[in-house]
């Protein structure tokens, strides 16, 4: 199978992740911290052992632009999650400031898929990146049922934002993303999902440390493999 049509199967398979949550509903309220714990133990692997050192590689110019991304994108979370904490009432986001929080994710997921893309000259990478990004889609802060209470939404809007990722795939191969371009978007999806690990998994720590460090441990030992095989 091309990678391009794997890049296609990857987008729909988490198309199908946002639709399936609140299908199992019990399932994710039950066991949501811990699945985001590992899942953020799984991203922060990948970054450190895979996407960092491949942002480090590149030369000139260009490498000074992706590391202001990297830091874009960590500054980008913190504004909306501080605008958005600012204008909770009784956990309830004021539905202005939902709407901001739904087009943020909407473009974040976009970026996800062109991402998808770019991976898709190797299907090793691309299927390395697939998993944290599977994982995080489910559980995160970014996913469907944290940003948007979607059992109250039209199904359009909802098939809508569920497609988002597979958006930005359709997107990037319709109009490719130049090189110029493509280090800077690793380097601020990077920057957004390190910033969403240390605000959402790790300032509760002391209560999913355990589930964290599993995730760690599970996809490097399954990275070191790769490196040991390819």
């Amino acid at each position: 199978m091309a990678t391009l049509e794997i890049s296609l199967l990857f987008g729909i398979l988490l198309l199908l992740v946002h639709l399936s949550l609140e299908k199992i509903q019990g399932f994710y309220v039950r066991n949501k911290k811990p699945l985001y714990a590992f899942s953020g133990g799984v991203f922060i692997s990948y970054l450190v052992l895979h996407l960092l050192p491949t942002i480090y590689q590149v030369e000139g110019r260009l490498s000074k632009l992706v590391f202001l991304s990297l830091l874009a994108g960590i500054a980008f979370l913190f504004i909306l999650d501080t605008h958005i904490s600012k204008h909770r009432i009784k956990f309830k986001i004021r539905a202005e400031t939902r709407e901001q929080h739904v087009v943020a994710f909407f473009v974040y997921h976009i970026m996800i898929g062109i991402a998808f893309i770019t991976f898709s000259q190797s299907v090793l990478d691309l299927f390395i990146f697939f998993i944290p990004v599977a994982l995080f889609t489910a559980f995160s802060s970014l996913s469907m049922k944290e940003i948007y209470e979607i059992e109250n939404e039209s199904q359009p809007l909802k098939l809508l934002l569920a497609s988002s990722t597979f958006i930005g795939i359709i997107l990037a191969t319709l109009l490719p993303v130049s090189r110029i371009l493509y280090y800077p978007l690793l380097g601020f999806i990077s920057g957004s999902v390190f910033y969403i690990i240390l605000n959402d998994v790790m300032r509760d720590v002391d209560k999913k440390s355990l589930y964290f460090v599993w995730g760690i441990l599970a996809y490097s030992a399954f990275i070191s493999f790769i490196w040991i095989l390819f």
